[in-house]
């Protein structure tokens, strides 16, 4: 995906960083610790966004969706 294609305007953008971070990150990562990544990822690229994640505060660090375990044990 390039959140740069459709004539200047960004697309998908968020749910790119978002696909980075959890490429980047094999292990369980928190609903936090992904959107604060993508966000970094976001503005490196020179993106004007602060995209959010809704849940409750007592979610906020919860494991983001579905990760897979990391079995190398």
């Amino acid at each position: 995906m390039n959140p740069n294609a459709g004539g200047g305007k960004a697309y998908g953008a968020f749910s790119n960083a978002v696909q980075m971070v959890l490429k980047d990150n094999p292990g369980l990562l928190s609903n936090k610790e992904v959107v604060m990544m993508a966000r970094k990822i976001l503005q490196t690229r020179g993106f004007e966004q602060h995209p959010c994640l809704y849940c409750s505060d007592e979610n906020a660090n919860a494991a983001f969706l579905w990760q897979p375990q990391n079995t190398d044990s």
